[in-house]
């Protein structure tokens, strides 16, 4: 049943289809090893699939005897097990290296004095992809993810351990922006096929805007409420992984919340500071109805909410304004796959001008009309702003 599913499945008899990558394994002795390991073997003596590759997608397998016998298989047919590695960002520099070298540098050195020769067939499989709505390793709004991925290709291209790694590739697109897959494209040409060790990038925290997820409430930003108590600061337990940050985490919770008033519209306000004069820059934010997210139900679409950039050039068709809901496996109190929570993910791209440009978000669709629900209550953060990619 199991070769039958495989071969199926993966429609292994087409003689356009090279191969099959099998999702997913964890190290174990469990009993349906037996079976999996005797279908992976009549698939590898099978003169019908000679030269076509099996890659099962698995943690570490070497933990166990079972599941170390089943990546030796793989091995010897000189195939690759294809290693899952999606680290998130973290809040520094310095805990972002520890990451790399403890979840990529040690257990691949680990598996491979427990399994001598897997690193010539082991396939790297970055998380880099995962990196927008509704699901992103893109936590910290104050980092670049660009960077952390420049970081961990470049522990590849310099650390002995991964001489002659069979070869590397990233998880999801379909989670992806197209700025990020663009960089992917770079990152592979610089170490992989140009060969070169340096780093791309020579930064890692963004330093452009104060508060950009509001932990420290409403400190760094100019507050013009429309009314008194109509922006205040405030944290809402799970808001981070209905937005999609993984894996689960508090740091995302904390946001600024807008009240919607029929007088005029609420604003705050930022200088973007650090900016180099003719460099491309995004800037992203999220938003989302306190209301809704209260009551446990919500509705898709737009926000009355504009994010503007003042003082810069904004690049023609680059602003957009998303409305997603909760990705079915990020669960909180009645939020599930079958009752999402909807947010709106914003975004635009500007060339600097000079080293600062002013940020401005208010909760009326224009100037004149406040497009939206009076007494609608949104909740804000995740104002990033970084270089942006565009070759």
């Amino acid at each position: 049943m199991v070769e039958k599913a495989w071969i199926e499945r993966g429609h292994l008899d087409n003689p356009l289809v090279d191969g099959i990558i099998v999702d997913e394994f964890a190290a174990g002795d469990d009993p349906i090893w037996a079976e999996w390991h005797e279908a992976l073997k009549r698939i590898r003596d099978n003169p019908r699939y000679a030269g076509k590759v099996y890659y099962p997608y698995c943690g570490p397998l070497h933990g166990a005897q079972a599941s170390r016998a089943f990546a030796q298989t793989v091995i010897d047919a000189g195939w690759a097990v294809a290693l899952e590695r999606y680290l998130h960002e973290e809040a520094t520099e310095a805990d972002a290296r520890h990451a790399i070298n403890t979840l990529v540098v040690d257990t691949v050195k680990a598996w491979e004095e427990a399994q001598p020769g897997v690193v010539r067939n082991m396939l790297m499989v970055w998380g880099f992809f995962i990196s927008a709505p509704p699901e992103s390793t893109n936590i910290y709004p104050n980092v670049d993810l660009k960077a952390f991925t420049d970081m961990q290709m470049n522990v590849l291209a310099n650390d002995p351990t991964f001489f002659g790694l069979y070869g590397i590739t990233s998880y999801l697109s379909g989670y992806s922006d197209e700025e990020t897959i663009r960089w992917y494209g770079k990152l592979c040409r610089h170490y992989c096929i140009e060969g070169k060790t340096e780093r791309l990038t020579d930064y890692y925290e963004l330093d452009h805007i104060d508060n950009p997820d509001f932990e420290q409430g409403l400190t760094g930003w100019t507050v013009k409420p429309a009314e008194q108590g109509s922006i205040t600061a405030g944290v809402a337990d799970g808001l981070s992984w209905l937005q999609g940050r993984y894996p689960t985490t508090t740091v995302g919770n904390t946001h600024m919340l807008m009240r919607r008033s029929a007088v005029a519209p609420n604003s705050v306000t930022q200088t973007i500071r650090g900016l180099k004069p003719g460099r491309l820059y995004s800037v992203k934010m999220f938003s989302g109805d306190k209301q809704e997210y209260d009551a446990g139900k919500s509705v898709k679409g737009p926000h009355a909410v504009q994010l503007a950039v003042e003082g810069a050039e904004i690049v023609e068709g680059s602003s957009f304004q998303f409305p997603f809901g909760s990705c079915y496996s990020h669960h909180f109190g009645d939020f599930n796959r079958d009752n999402p929570y909807f947010m709106n993910f914003y975004g635009t791209i500007f060339r600097a001008r000079s080293e600062t440009a002013r940020l401005t978000i208010t909760d009326w669709a224009s100037p004149t009309e406040p497009g939206g629900p009076i007494g609608q209550e949104l909740m804000i953060n995740f104002l990033e702003v970084q270089p942006y990619y565009a070759e």
